[in-house]
């Protein structure tokens, strides 16, 4: 009985001991596997969220003074983990080419996006129109690239680099060059320009004439051309909804790049609900209402976007990228901050445009930094962070402005260069604009021969208004050899076939097979773009 009992007592010490040493052994576990996870998140590469507004000016935003609300910016831009960029540049000052350099890394003069993507001859059929300035698909855009690293990407809004769908026009086939074509994997976009509000609902008046909305399409299966499919709302809300359902859907896969283009606050600039009323309550027109209305609601659905990184536990690893895609049109409430120019030109009006990159995990400290920096350098940038190195032989305008967010950047490396209106064979008139650190260079060309050279200093008050070149021979000289050899090395590319909408792969293929002109009557004319 004794020995039974003493048994007894020593399996039931055994017991506890067990359970204690298996406590203990759990808890590591589990503290191991919390570790594992975030060191897995850390080492992660970041997702990538790059917002894209549409003629917003410098002085729109309410943190650089603009007259409207702007709280959701306002807050990232106070933001312990922001830099704001206060010389942002545009790589164009319009809309097609702009965006060419957002995802390419590459002055649009290299495949030939002279200018944007406008229709222009019919009353009411600008929805049927081609883009006759398309993105060649032969370009390695920031969304091919990090497909080869394992991202998932997405583009919602406006692309305006191509038609969505084959067009015939004027006898001729126009082939597509959709969002999916230049590696986006799930999309949903207009070719053009939408009314900021109540999009997707046919025909609108303007004070010159009569217009037909671009209508949204979704992954090239799904055309809302019906007209009783309306989007009612705001349509940077439907914007941001799209965004926030794909993150949903992706957050515990893969990282993603998500592209979205909001269409505010281009005309027609239409707010909804409350956000007119609280302008209209303070006294402003109709017209100043619906425009500072509608930079409210596109500023709210920045919020809904960055906020649901936050919800999802997400921010820290995602970069946030925001930024315009040229100054506020001329005649418009916009405002350029006081710089001179606006839309279409290469004042800096035109060109300079609000800029912020938000990043946690990298970004520790609050700055406001007046290094210039460019929609071209997206790409190189992404490409640095990701360490990619799946980039092809293509000369990229960008540079990486990685050191500039870590706080290592002292000065920009590379130039920053504009060629506007231009077009190899006809003799118009355009500007070829430098901007290196504090200098920019502005030559105006007729009939290929310089016939005005003015050097500004940026770091001056009016900086545009004086030319010193006079004072600064040696810096104006600098910047004139380097500005030659840059057209030359974009010369280079359109005479080697960069325009090409082929790629060379497509080639090895039947070029009538590509076009599909077996579909086409005979009597048209094949457009290769």
């Amino acid at each position: 009985q004794l020995v039974y009992s003493e048994t007894a007592c020593w399996l039931s010490a055994w017991k506890s001991i067990m359970r204690s040493c298996m406590t203990i052994l759990l808890a590591l576990l589990l503290s191991s596997s919390a570790t594992a996870v975030k060191e897995d998140n850390q080492q992660r590469r970041p997702n990538i969220v790059f917002l894209l507004a549409d003629d917003l000016g410098l002085g729109d935003v309410n943190y650089n003074g603009g007259v409207a609300d702007t709280p959701w910016l306002n807050k990232m831009s106070a933001s312990e983990h922001s830099v704001v960029l206060t010389h942002h540049y545009s790589g164009a000052p319009v809309c097609s080419p702009s965006r060419g350099t957002v995802l390419t890394g590459r002055n649009h003069n290299r495949y030939c996006m002279w200018s944007s993507n406008t229709a222009k001859g019919d009353r009411e059929t600008d929805f049927v129109q081609p883009q006759k300035m398309p993105l060649p698909t032969k370009e390695e855009t920031v969304a091919k690239l990090l497909k080869r690293v394992g991202y998932h990407t997405a583009m919602f809004g406006k692309w305006h680099l191509g038609s969505l769908k084959d067009i015939e026009y004027n006898n001729q086939l126009w082939t597509k060059s959709d969002p999916g074509m230049h590696g986006f994997d799930e999309w949903y976009a207009t070719e053009r320009t939408v009314p900021t509000a109540h999009s997707n609902q046919g025909c609108f008046r303007t004070h010159q004439r009569s217009r037909c909305t671009n209508y949204y399409y979704r992954n090239a299966t799904s055309y809302l051309m019906a007209y009783p499919q309306r989007i009612d709302g705001d349509d940077s809300d439907f914007v941001a909804t799209l965004t926030v359902d794909y993150i949903n859907r992706q957050v515990n896969n893969t990282p993603f790049f998500v592209y979205v283009a909001f269409h505010a606050v281009h005309k027609p600039t239409i707010a909804v609900g409350e956000y007119k009323k609280h302008y209209l309550k303070l006294n402003y027109t109709l017209t100043e209402a619906n425009y500072y209305g509608t930079i409210t609601a596109m500023d709210a659905a920045v919020g809904k976007i960055r906020q649901s990184l936050y919800d999802h536990g997400i921010a820290d690893n995602t970069i946030i990228w925001f930024t315009s895609d040229n100054g506020p049109v001329q005649g418009n409430p916009g405002s350029t901050n006081g710089l001179m120019g606006h839309k279409g030109t290469l004042l800096e009006g035109g060109i300079r445009v609000p800029g912020i990159v938000e990043w946690p995990a990298v970004i520790k400290n609050n700055r406001w930094e007046s290094h210039p920096v460019v929609t071209s350098d997206f790409l190189p940038t992404v490409l640095d962070i990701t360490k990619n190195r799946q980039h092809s032989t293509n000369a990229l305008d960008g540079e990486s402005i990685l050191p500039l967010l870590q706080g290592t950047a002292k000065k920009r490396k590379t130039p920053i260069h504009w060629m506007f209106r231009y077009q190899p064979g006809k003799k118009k008139c355009y500007q070829q604009v430098m901007v290196h650190n504090q200098y920019k260079l502005v030559q105006d060309i007729c009939k290929d021969k310089v016939v005005n050279t003015k050097l500004h200093d940026l770091s001056k008050a009016g900086g545009e208004s004086h030319d010193i070149k006079l004072r600064h021979l040696s810096v104006m000289t600098d910047m004139l050899e380097a500005s030659t050899k840059w057209k030359r090395s974009v010369l280079h590319d359109v005479e080697n076939g960069s325009c090409s909408m082929l790629t060379e792969n497509d080639k090895e293929q039947k070029e009538d097979q590509y076009y599909r002109t077996n579909s086409v009557s005979k009597h048209l004319t094949v457009t290769r773009p």
